[in-house]
């Protein structure tokens, strides 16, 4: 899903260049809109959208990931600001909060395990994995 219609075109010309492009399907639009339309089963979501959005973003795709799938989150540590020790600018204030009420969400949520990795704004990785009754015991 992209919003900008010059990052979508720039996204298709990557996609046809792949061998996977057949599997590939490119939206472009508002994501919290287009995330309520979708159907099907998705195995690989990344997130790199309005920072204050995640949560949500991460609620819509529940009932359509599969059990095995991952989810990957860009800029999650905003500028050092989310697990730094430095407090945030008042105008980034509500971002930091909401970026550390996904880590805190994707880090208890069942069924998945995260591991955020440092490097540069940081990256969220979130796999999912099969709930069975047997294991909730």
């Amino acid at each position: 899903l992209e919003l900008s219609e010059e990052r979508a075109a720039l996204a298709r010309a990557f996609i046809a260049r792949s061998p996977y492009a057949a599997r590939i399907e490119l939206l472009q639009g508002d994501a919290g809109e287009l995330l309520t339309e979708l159907t099907g089963k998705y195995d690989f979501v990344f997130i790199d959208a309005a920072k204050g959005q995640y949560v949500d973003y991460f609620e819509k795709i529940q009932p359509l990931l599969t059990e095995d799938a991952a989810i990957v989150a860009d800029n999650v540590l905003f500028r050092g600001y989310v697990m730094g020790t430095e407090k945030a600018p008042r105008r980034y204030r509500t971002i930091v909060k909401r970026l550390r009420q996904y880590i805190e969400l994707t880090s208890h949520a069942a069924g998945y395990t995260t591991e955020i990795f440092a490097r540069g704004d940081g990256l969220a990785v979130s796999r999912r994995h099969a709930v069975h009754p047997e294991d909730e015991r």
